[in-house]
């Protein structure tokens, strides 16, 4: 069987093809629209795509039924219940596809629309056990299809959602607890609220830690999954109209025409849109007078679908670079109107400066001191109402972008508009909308509230500093230690769903105050022993060959508390690790360009950071050093963006060094200086602090901090809970810098030492989910001990190896909890 995810990440979309080696034949399962990729893997396999199968109508994306069946002959396949205007093959209920080999079993699982159905995947037609599922909208990792996106065809969301509950208990958990689970969306998709990164899992997992199939009630989970859902964008509604009829083909080779500056201009009297798909600091210092901008980094597709008309032309004023790129992730929401790019967008700026302007971005300082002057100011804040819930700026008016354009009318024109977002993307997107309906007066703020919080600067939700926080010292997955600098980490509960985690729910370790750089400003410098010495800027790193890499960071005091007798130093629990996608420029790539000379021997990293410490009357920088080899090695990235969104702040924004396996002093937040020196580097954090220090022989060894040790933590059950007498599920993660983990044992009270099962597959540089399902029947306190053991063989040891510093505490991790 070849079974292939093809995952877009731009929207969160995964689709499948499906083929049989010894017949030759496939389907393809909610493709998107440009499908050359599905074309050449079947190709490449010797396959005939005879089928395209789509689990529902899509709202969410433009799908290429239309264009794979066009390519390949296939036919098209939906649910019985699919209402559209092309021809299709129904499938029903029970329904079996034989490919040859491979088998295709259709479930009708109405819920998230009538027409919705999965399909379970046999790798031999004669199998007991299915290979896996795909469940389209109706399942993901996480959470369950919204059942509220059909309320303009006249379904209610109550109905749906009934439907929904009886798809999945009495269809998809029916099938064994090892059949894969292969979902349409992962994280970011509108169609949830809940959705993790991970791409897959299993009906097991998800029956345990999918809070939606752990509500027994029916009318408790009607109301679980149609209460807070993500505000619908409006084209959704274009595009499930989209996907029922017969509309023309995407030319997935074609370019937008060039257009010369007056014929641009003709379109745009005649009601064309101008879109910009530069990164805002390029769109905020010169663009077309009139021009939307909407970064091309982002989530371009989506937003653009949000704010544009797609009953309107479009012409592309921007980069004429990005001009394909951009036309391809238009038409994937159906937006295939796109008349024409701009041919020489620098020309315009010197040869028709009258057709050109800028945009006013502000700085926290200057908010903060607009808002102290002008008593007209309207500052609007365009994030979601689960993000504002978190904090707001005082007297910020709360207008979600998705509605923007609805209730632009509200605003006054004569007064000025400052607009701001979580870290200044889509700020910069709603400042244009509104300059582009005529605002004059309009700025966005550089950093949004994430810059803001970090200033010091008070909140709507009264704290003084960092995320908001509970009077018990918690919020949504934060423990503060110190807000000044912040210093907060992961509570144990929130570990608790995918790999990675998100930004909010993130540990933050600062040693001094974090430096609020102006990311268009930024310059990052390669000096020292090298043939070329180099300058970059945020976008000179963005053109550059990038990689993604999954990376637990683990601050190494992590577990200080364990130490006895106390040592100094932030007293951390055991949620001073955290796990993030990040996004960059191989350090070795940089290295490359700017050529080492003879006797290099060190690479220093200089953060923007500085302060005083210990006794020293000068501030110091922070900076570390990695050795030639391991800067080569260790698979460090120059990193600038954080879960596919550009660097928070509190975690190093604009850029930032990642060293993955490596305990996170080596990663030093706010980069600007990279510096090839011929000795050993000297510096503060490198030799004075982040040093362990073994009592030995009645003297002192000392060795560098360098990979993350072994470790294991339970997650739930939580310290001091109570737990019912019987079933109980233990879970937690486990990670090692020097390899992937081996096996994680679990010790019940005074039973042996159990072995857990490790969720998902091995990952050398990131944490691995484990879960024990065991039972306790003797009621009272009960202590629970989590011990991993990597593939280098290094174990958790039962006391942590004492240090002055309180490095490495990687003992056994315990918790109480009472059986009642």
């Amino acid at each position: 069987m070849i079974f292939s995810q093809h995952y877009l990440a731009c929207l969160s979309q995964a689709s499948y093809l499906i083929g049989d080696e010894t017949s030759g034949r496939a389907v393809v399962v909610d493709p998107r629209r440009d499908v050359d990729t599905y074309l050449s893997e079947a190709a490449e396999h010797g396959l005939h795509i005879e089928r395209v199968i789509e689990t529902h109508i899509h709202a969410d994306f433009l799908s290429g039924h239309l264009e794979l069946a066009a390519a390949t002959g296939a036919v098209i396949s939906y649910g019985e219940k699919a209402d559209v205007q092309f021809p299709i093959e129904p499938l029903r209920d029970g329904q079996r596809i034989c490919l040859g080999e491979v088998a295709l079993q259709i479930l009708a699982t109405p819920g998230h629309t009538p027409e919705s159905i999965c399909i379970v995947v046999y790798e031999h037609a004669d199998d007991d056990l299915p290979y896996g599922v795909l469940t389209g909208d109706t399942l993901f990792v996480g959470d369950v299809g919204r059942p509220d996106l059909m309320t303009s065809a006249g379904l209610s969301p109550d109905a749906l959602a009934r439907a929904l509950y009886q798809s999945l208990h009495n269809k998809l958990l029916k099938l064994p607890d090892a059949t894969r689970v292969y979902p349409a969306h992962g994280a970011g998709s509108l169609c949830g609220r809940r959705l993790s990164s991970e791409t897959s899992s299993t009906i097991g997992d998800q029956r345990r830690t999918n809070y939606a199939l752990n509500i027994s009630d029916v009318d408790q989970f009607v109301v679980a999954v149609t209460e807070a859902q993500p505000l619908r964008p409006p084209y959704f509604e274009f595009t499930s109209r989209r996907n029922r009829e017969q509309h023309p083909l995407l030319d997935e080779h074609g370019c937008p025409r060039l257009l010369d500056i007056d014929q641009i201009c003709k379109y745009a009297q005649a009601g064309a849109i101008l879109l910009d798909s530069r990164e805002p600091g390029d769109y905020a210092s010169g663009h077309l007078r009139g021009a939307i901008n909407v970064g091309l980094q982002g989530r371009f597709a989506e937003w653009a679908g949000v704010v544009l008309s797609p009953d309107r032309d479009i012409v592309l004023v921007g980069d004429p670079t990005l001009a394909r790129e951009s036309t391809t992730r238009l038409s994937r929401v159906g937006f295939d109107r796109v008349i024409g790019q701009i041919r020489d967008l620098e020309q315009v700026f010197t040869q028709r400066p009258e057709l050109v302007e800028t945009s006013s971005r502000l700085s926290i300082d200057q908010l903060a001191e607009l808002r102290g002057r002008e008593p007209r100011l309207q500052l609007v804040d365009i994030r979601s109402p689960a993000e504002r819930a978190q904090g707001a700026i005082p007297g910020a008016r709360s207008i979600p972008l998705p509605v923007l354009t609805g209730v632009m009318a509200d605003l006054d024109r004569a007064a000025p508009v400052v607009i701001y977002c979580a870290s200044g993307y889509r700020s910069m997107v709603a400042a244009s909308v509104l300059r582009s309906a005529g605002f004059d007066d309009v700025s966005d703020v550089i950093g949004g509230f994430e810059s803001w919080q970090s200033c010091g600067l008070p909140s709507s939700s009264g704290d003084d500093d960092g995320p908001p926080v509970a009077a018990d010292g918690r919020n949504a997955g934060l423990i503060v230690h110190r807000k000044d600098p912040l210093n907060c980490e992961t509570s144990l509960p929130s570990l608790i769903g995918s790999v990675v985690m998100p930004i909010s729910h993130f540990y933050v370790r600062n040693h001094f105050p974090a430096p609020a750089l102006d990311p268009e400003a930024y310059e990052l410098t390669v000096t020292g022993l090298v043939e070329r010495p180099l300058r970059f800027g945020v976008h000179d790193l963005k053109r550059m060959p990038s990689q993604s890499l999954v990376s637990t960071l683990e601050c190494a005091g992590n577990g200080r508390i364990q130490f006895d007798p106390p040592v100094e130093g932030e007293q951390w629990r055991f949620g001073a690790a955290s796990t993030a996608e990040w996004t960059g420029v191989p350090l070795a790539e940089i290295l490359d360009r700017a050529g080492l000379t003879a006797g290099a021997h060190d690479v220093v990293f200089r953060g923007a950071d500085a302060g005083l410490v210990d006794n020293l009357t000068t501030p110091v920088r922070f900076e570390r050093a990695l050795s030639i080899a391991d800067a080569y090695n260790s698979g460090a990235l120059v990193a600038y963006a954080m879960n596919g969104e550009p660097l928070p702040l509190q975690h190093g924004r604009p850029v930032r060094l990642v060293v993955p396996g490596w305990y996170s002093v080596a990663s030093v937040k706010w980069l600007t200086e990279i510096e090839v020196i011929g000795q050993s580097f000297e510096g503060y954090f490198h030799t004075e602090r982040y040093q362990y220090e073994w009592p030995r022989d009645n003297g002192v060894v000392r060795e560098p901090v360098r990979l993350q040790r072994v470790r294991s933590v339970i997650a739930e059950p939580a310290d001091g809970v109570s737990v019912p007498a019987g079933e109980l599920v233990v879970r937690g993660v486990a990670w090692s810098g020097a390899a992937a983990i081996d096996r994680v044992d679990v010790c019940i009270g005074e039973s042996p030492w159990q072995p857990a099962r490790l969720i998902g597959e091995r990952r050398r540089h990131s944490w691995q989910w484990w879960e024990l399902l065991a039972r306790c029947e003797t009621a009272g306190p009960t202590t629970l001990r989590a011990r991993a053991t990597d593939l280098a063989g290094r174990t958790q040891p039962d006391r942590p190896e004492w240090n002055r510093l309180g490095y490495g505490g990687n003992a056994i991790h315990t918790v109480t909890v009472r059986i009642e």
